[in-house]
């Protein structure tokens, strides 16, 4: 009997627990990115604008592909990605969408990437994606008929009264999460009506939604563009500038920051301010970036804010990223013979990596370089060269006919590598120690004097 209640009590917590964990299914045809991958990621923080993937997939032949994940809340903006593309979408736990994508006439771009078109559109209700394009379409007529008022506070206010009247009466019925999507897209009509400080403090400010992060975050970005920067220069801050480079005390800044501005009460705001302007002068040649990256390393593990947390830790991982010294980001692709590589592989020598395409001209121009390194260096140092293009037939060919390196890795829609090797340009190279630690990250090509750099290294 009591085995038996077990078994009962074992098959309800297995029940609420599977109730519990809800996916998200975007069902969809991409027929331009057919046999590559395609990923959602979401946005980790409103600062460092981090994306963190949280699914992939495959997009087969016919160019049809289905994504599954769960969400961190109920709703949230997510981000679908290719190799080349990317698009957004306002999802929420349970929903299903089924969608067509295809490329933009008039290309627009986002983190580096081609803003896709969605053709096509079907949701689960409630209808979010529907109701924002409502939203965005009454927004846009409102600044395309009265643009001309910007510039004359009283002439938009009136405007915008009548516009709030109309817009409230429209969303009246939409979801909740529609509804404060509206309401502080508002805020940029009332930034150009005059309204003083304590109406927005009361109206936004201090009143974070419950769902609309990302679009709170953008008014917040938007409205107190530089505070910190101008708070600390003001007379009754007192130093700022020493206050950071020499007492690098997060605290302390953050007490004269609310004695300095009472209107400013909410701690988390206030932290979150700090935060976004000590990511601002971190590259201000006027502040020591040491002492900013104490402070922020104190807030990424004793601050009470998630969202605090989140900022501060994507930040010391981006200027840590790929720095002279640190381990460089572990890779496995597939070479010219189709077997597995891995850059822990090479551990013990040198390596000397390079990310190109086949045509890129400048690449083409160091090959002959290359092929002498490998000659007057083999053995002592491995040259991989990874396509980031759709050309591993051609850099096959090239490298039976040239010899230049002892592999060519197929990199092409690895979305992966090429974030985590920051891939803005090519060729990019990175010279790799034998530990594999970076070693040279910039101004490091054949034509750059790499040669040098080799040989004082291979002397120790």
């Amino acid at each position: 009997m009591l085995d038996k209640c077990f078994k009962i009590f074992l098959f309800c917590c297995l029940f609420i627990a599977t109730e519990q964990a809800f996916a998200t299914d975007i069902y969809g045809t991409f027929k331009t990115d057919a046999n590559l991958k395609i990923y959602v990621s979401i946005e980790d923080d409103y600062i460092t604008h981090q994306l963190r993937n949280i699914s992939e997939s495959n997009i087969e032949e016919d160019g049809t592909f289905h994504l599954s994940f769960q969400l961190p809340d109920s709703i949230s903006k997510v981000y679908i990605k290719t190799f080349q593309h990317i698009f957004s979408l306002h999802v929420h736990a349970k929903g299903k969408y089924e969608l067509k994508l295809e490329e933009a006439k008039d290309p627009l771009l986002l983190y580096n990437k081609q803003l896709l078109k969605i053709s096509s559109l079907q949701e689960s209700v409630p209808k979010i994606n529907l109701e924002i394009s409502n939203i965005d379409s009454l927004f846009d007529t409102f600044f395309s008929k009265h643009y001309l008022l910007m510039i004359h506070p009283r002439s938009i206010k009136l405007a915008a009264d009548t516009f709030k009247l109309k817009l409230k009466e429209y969303i009246q019925n939409y979801n909740e999460y529609s509804k404060e999507y509206a309401h502080y897209t508002m805020a940029s009509i009332d930034e150009a009506s005059g309204y003083r400080e304590k109406y927005f403090f009361k109206n936004y400010s201090s009143n974070p939604p419950i769902h609309n992060k990302g679009v709170y975050y953008a008014y917040i970005n938007q409205h107190f563009k530089n505070y910190f920067e101008l708070a600390i220069t003001k007379s009754n801050f007192g130093d700022g500038k020493k206050m950071i480079n020499e007492q690098h005390n997060s605290n302390d800044l953050l007490k004269k920051l609310q004695a300095c501005d009472s209107l400013l009460s909410i701690d988390s705001l206030r932290e979150y301010l700090m935060i976004e302007g000590l990511t601002k002068l971190y590259y201000n040649r006027e502040y020591s970036k040491s002492s900013i990256e104490m402070m922020m390393r104190y807030i990424a593990f004793n601050s009470a804010y998630i969202q605090s947390k989140k900022a501060t830790r994507n930040f010391i991982s981006q200027i840590e990223k790929l720095t002279i010294g640190s381990k460089a980001p572990n890779f496995e692709l597939v070479n010219q013979k189709l077997d597995s590589v891995k850059l822990s592989d090479f551990k013990g020598v040198m390596t000397y990596v390079c990310f190109t395409k086949f045509d890129n001209f400048d690449w083409q121009t160091h090959l002959p370089i290359l092929e002498r390194l490998q000659l007057l260096y083999e053995k002592r140092i491995h040259i991989a060269v990874i396509t980031m293009g759709n050309d591993m037939k051609q850099m096959t060919a090239l490298w039976q006919q040239k010899k230049y390196a002892e592999n060519v890795l197929n990199g092409f829609d690895q979305l992966s590598l090429s974030e985590a090797y920051s891939l803005d340009i090519f060729p990019k190279y990175f010279l790799i120690d034998a530990d594999g630690d970076i070693l040279q990250n910039k101004l490091c090509s054949p034509i750059d004097g790499i040669e040098e750099i080799i040989k004082q290294y291979l002397k120790k």
